[in-house]
């Protein structure tokens, strides 16, 4: 699904920059440009860093 319409970014495209590294919005507009412009999708983009964090956390707490 497109999340960034200014961009042309998908959900995947954007869990993979947040997988490498990006921990938050500005992160992500620094990597890719996702919330950099009209900044409409900044809601979704917060929610898929929180689950994307949420999930490598479960994880990662599993796997001990």
């Amino acid at each position: 699904m497109v999340v960034c319409l200014c961009r042309g970014l998908s959900d995947n495209a954007i869990e993979a920059v947040i997988e490498a590294g990006a921990s938050s919005l500005d992160d992500l507009a620094r990597a890719c440009g996702a919330g950099a412009d009209c900044r409409a999708c900044c809601p979704l983009l917060a929610a898929l860093v929180d689950r994307t964090r949420e999930t490598a956390y479960s994880d990662a707490h599993c796997a001990k």
